[in-house]
């Protein structure tokens, strides 16, 4: 995507590129572009496993794109390392609703755990969680259950 930025960039020093310019560079970008070998990648990546921040296979993908980025003409390539919670994957949650258990299994969107503690709370349904579904509820302090 940044290649296509800089040959848009370049094409059109006066100003924002025309549609032309934008589909020739398009264009050019497809000739380029080898099924195989995304096929390649894809399966070489796949193949370490699952990348689950901080695992040895997030490691090795990491070194794989660096490694095929500089192939490519990439330079002063690095990583930074940073802290992220690490989800268990054995972790599950409880939820009682009615006198009723209901074990509940982790949800980690962008790496947050939803079932990092104990909670109490009035249950609260908000089907996909629109305007329409939140409207006159209350849900200060509220447990909400929601559709994705």
């Amino acid at each position: 995507m940044l290649a296509l930025f800089w040959a848009l960039l370049a094409g059109s020093a006066y100003g924002a590129p025309t549609d032309d310019q934008i589909k020739a560079t398009y264009a050019q970008i497809l000739q380029k572009v080898q099924i195989a070998r995304i096929k390649q990648d894809y399966a070489t990546v796949a193949g370490f496993g699952s990348r689950l921040a901080g695992s040895e296979a997030d490691r090795r993908t990491g070194e794989y794109f660096i490694s095929e980025v500089g192939k490519l003409g990439g330079q002063n390539l690095r990583s930074e390392t940073f802290n992220v919670t690490v989800p268990d994957p054995k972790s599950t949650g409880t939820l009682t609703f009615g006198g009723v258990r209901q074990t509940v299994m982790p949800l980690w969107p962008n790496l947050v755990r939803t079932s990092t503690c104990d909670v109490a709370g009035p249950l609260l349904y908000v089907g996909l969680g629109t305007d329409g579904d939140l409207k006159g509820k209350d849900i200060k302090g509220s447990i909400i259950v929601m559709e994705f």
